[in-house]
C-alpha cells in the first residue's frame, strides 16, 4: 500500500483562488459583482430544536440567562451530558428570538470551524475554502451585521484544542452579539452557569408527563437515585410506560432499596449503565443480534442527525429493513428522530461502545465505502485532476468531502485496539482530506497512527513504513516545522536508499522533498544539492520529458530565483514549461503556474 507522494510546486508568484462574494446589506463587499445582492436572513439557522425537557423548564434559569446576557453579553451553560443544556438554550432561543435582528443556533462539537462553515454557508453566502478559512470569513461577516444579535454555540467539546476559535467567537460580543455557549467542559475565563439537575418539583413534573402516577413517594425516591438527571428521568419514565408488566415503580424502588443498582450520582457512569440494562430490557433487546449489530454500526458515527437516505447508503440496509429497524429502536427510546433524521444519543452511544466491542468485520462495508468516497473526493479535490468542470461541482465536492470526513472521524478511536491494514487506508485518505483543508494537526495525528500500524505490521525497515515517515515529514513541512520535517524525510530516505536503491523514483522524490525543506530554511546550497540528486535520477530513470522531471526543473528554478540567479532560474523554468506544455492540458494549474513564474523571472533579467 503506498500513497502518492507528490508535492505542489512553489512559485515566486502569488496565486489567487478566484473572486469573492459581494453580500450587501451587511457591509460585506469584495470583488465579485452579483446582479442580485444577497440579503442576510434574520434566521441565520433554523429555530431552536424542540426541548428535551418537554417544556419542563426552570424559569429561574431562563431569568438568569437574561440577567447574565444583559451584564456580560455571554453565558456559559455547563453540565454533564443529558442534563438539559441544549434544551435550555433552545428554549431561550424559541422564547426570545423576536428580540434580535439576527439569530443563530447550532451544534459545534469537536469541530467548531467545520460546523460554522456548514451552518452559515448559505445565509452568509460563504465562498469555498478550508474549514478554518471559512470560519474566519463567517466571523468577519457576522461582525459586520447590524443591530442586536443572538448566537447560541451548542455542545462545545475538546475545549483545549479549540480555544483559539472559541476566543474569536467571544470577540463577537463587541459587535452587538449576545452569545450562549453550552458545554460539558469549564472555560475559566467565563463564570459558568452549572446545571446540577432539576428541582424536585420540575423533576416530578417531567417524570409524570411520561408516566402519570400518584405514587409520589416512590417517584421521589427514583428521582433521587437518578440524581435529578434530566435525560435519565425522562428515559426511566418512558421505559415504565412502555413496559408496564416487566418494569414497575415497585420493582425499580425495590432495586434501589436493596442497593442492587447502587445510588445514582452524576459522576458514576457505571450506575447509569446498570440502570439502562434494567430499564431498557437490554437483555432482550441487545441479545437480538440484529438489533445489536445495527446499533453498533450506528455508534461508529458522531452523535448527530443522519438522514434516512444517508443511513441507507452508509449501513447497506434495504429501505424496508432500515425503516423497520429505525421504527423499532425509536419506539424503545434508543434512537431520537428529528426533522433532520435520526440520532443515537451520545449517552446511549457511549454505553454501547463501552459494553460491546465493535469488530472491524461488523463495519467493514461502511469503512470500505467511506474509504472509497474519501479517496474519490480527494482525487477530485487534487489540483492535478481536471474532472471538476464547474464551480458548483467544486463546492459540492468540498461539502461531500467534509461530510465524509466528519462521519468517519470517530472510527479510528473506536477501533483503536483493532487497527488493521484495511483501516489504515481509511486513515490515509482522512489524513489527505485534512491536509487539503489545512487541518494539519488532525492530519498529523492520523499520519502518526498509520506509522505505528506499519511499524507493527512491517517493521521499521519496510517500504510502507518509509512512506509513512515521508508523509509525516510532508505534514510537518506544511506546518512550517522544518526541523521535524527534515527528521522524518531523512528517516524515510535511509530506508528508500536501502530497500529501493539510489536510482528509484521514490528515492528521487524524497531527495526533492528534503531539498524543499532546506530551501524553506534558507540553506540554498544544501537545497541545490538534493534537488540535483533528484533531477539526475528522474532524467535517467523517467526521462527528460516526464512530469516528475519537470517538477525537479521547477524546484531548481525557484531556488535560483530565491538566490537571485535569474538567468539560471529562467533556464530551468523554461525546461519545466516545455515539458508541461507537452504533457498537461492548457488549463492545468501546474502549467499555468510555471508560465506565470517564467514571466516573473524574465522581468528580472
Amino acid at each position: 500500500m503506498q500513497e502518492a507522494k507528490t508535492n505542489g510546486d512553489n512559485s515566486p508568484i502569488k496565486q489567487h483562488s478566484g473572486s469573492g462574494d459581494n453580500v450587501e446589506g451587511d457591509k460585506i463587499t469584495n470583488n465579485y459583482n452579483h446582479s442580485n445582492p444577497h440579503t442576510v436572513p434574520k434566521m441565520l439557522t433554523r429555530s431552536g430544536q424542540e426541548s428535551l425537557l418537554n417544556y419542563v423548564v426552570q424559569e429561574s434559569l431562563v431569568e438568569k440567562i437574561e440577567k447574565d446576557l444583559l451584564s456580560h453579553s455571554i453565558v456559559w451553560i455547563q453540565g454533564f451530558g443529558g442534563m438539559g443544556k441544549s434544551a435550555l438554550a433552545s428554549h431561550y432561543f424559541n422564547l426570545h428570538h423576536h428580540r434580535y435582528e439576527y439569530v443563530a443556533m447550532f451544534k459545534v462539537g469537536l469541530d467548531i470551524a467545520s460546523n460554522f462553515a456548514t451552518n452559515l454557508k448559505d445565509p452568509l453566502q460563504l465562498p469555498f475554502g478550508s474549514a478554518r478559512e471559512l470560519f474566519g470569513v463567517a466571523i468577519n461577516r457576522l461582525s459586520n451585521l447590524d443591530g442586536k444579535k443572538l448566537l447560541i454555540v451548542d455542545d462545545v467539546q475538546n475545549l483545549k484544542e479549540q480555544l483559539p476559535l472559541l476566543e474569536e467567537i467571544i470577540k463577537l460580543r463587541h459587535s452587538g452579539f449576545e452569545i450562549i455557549f453550552t458545554s460539558r467542559e469549564q472555560y475559566d475565563s467565563i463564570e459558568p452557569m452549572v446545571l446540577e439537575g432539576l428541582s424536585i418539583q420540575k423533576a416530578r413534573e417531567l417524570f409524570t408527563i411520561h408516566y402519570p402516577s400518584d405514587e409520589i413517594e416512590k417517584i421521589d425516591k427514583i428521582i433521587h437515585y437518578l440524581d435529578f438527571h434530566t435525560y435519565f428521568i425522562k428515559l426511566t419514565a418512558i421505559a415504565l410506560k412502555k413496559q408496564p408488566h416487566t418494569v414497575t415503580l415497585e420493582s425499580i424502588y425495590h432495586d434501589f432499596e436493596t442497593k442492587r443498582l447502587g445510588e445514582m450520582s452524576s459522576g458514576d457512569q457505571e450506575s447509569f449503565y446498570d440502570l439502562l440494562d434494567r430499564l431498557f430490557d437490554n437483555k432482550t433487546l441487545l441479545e437480538d443480534e440484529t438489533n445489536l449489530l445495527f446499533l453498533k454500526r450506528l455508534a461508529i458515527f458522531p452523535s448527530t442527525q443522519i438522514s434516512f437516505e444517508e443511513l441507507k447508503t452508509l449501513l447497506f440496509y434495504s429501505e424496508e429493513v432500515l425503516e423497520e429497524m429505525l421504527n423499532r429502536l425509536t419506539s424503545h427510546g434508543w434512537i431520537i428522530q428529528t426533522a433532520d433524521g435520526y440520532k443515537l444519543h451520545q449517552i446511549l452511544k457511549r454505553y454501547l461502545l463501552e459494553r460491546y466491542n465493535v469488530e472491524f468485520g461488523q463495519i467493514s462495508q461502511t469503512v470500505k465505502f467511506l474509504t472509497q468516497m474519501l479517496e474519490r473526493m480527494n482525487q477530485l479535490f487534487d489540483a492535478s485532476t481536471k474532472e471538476i468542470e464547474s464551480m458548483e461541482d467544486i463546492v459540492q465536492t468540498r461539502e461531500l468531502n467534509l461530510r465524509y470526513l466528519y462521519l468517519s472521524s470517530q472510527i479510528p478511536h473506536i477501533l483503536a485496539n483493532n487497527l488493521t491494514p484495511d483501516i489504515s487506508w481509511l486513515l490515509v485518505h482522512q489524513a489527505h482530506g485534512y491536509q487539503n483543508y489545512g487541518e494539519y494537526s488532525k492530519a498529523l495525528k492520523l499520519r502518526i497512527v498509520i506509522k505505528n500500524i506499519y511499524e507493527h505490521i512491517h517493521g521499521k525497515e519496510h517500504r510502507e513504513t518509509a512512506t509513512s515517515y515521508n508523509n509525516i515529514g510532508a505534514v510537518y513541512y506544511l506546518k512550517k516545522e522544518y526541523d521535524k520535517a527534515l527528521e522524518f524525510y531523512q528517516k524515510s530516505l535511509a530506508i528508500y536508499e536501502e530497500v529501493l536503491g539510489l536510482r528509484h523514483p521514490d528515492t528521487a522524490q524524497n531527495y526533492n522533498n528534503i531539498g524543499e525543506v532546506y530551501r524553506a530554511k534558507g540553506e540554498y546550497d544544501k537545497a541545490l544539492e538534493f534537488f540535483q540528486k533528484s533531477l539526475v535520477i528522474r532524467e535517467e530513470v523517467l526521462g527528460k520529458k516526464h512530469p516528475s522531471t519537470a517538477t525537479s526543473y521547477n524546484s531548481i528554478a525557484i531556488l535560483y530565483y530565491n538566490m537571485q540567479n535569474y538567468p539560471e532560474s529562467a533556464r530551468y523554468m523554461q525546461k519545466a514549461v516545455d515539458i508541461r506544455e507537452r504533457v498537461l492540458p492548457a488549463n492545468h494549474p501546474y502549467l499555468i503556474g510555471s508560465k506565470e513564474a517564467l514571466a516573473t523571472i524574465k522581468a528580472k533579467l
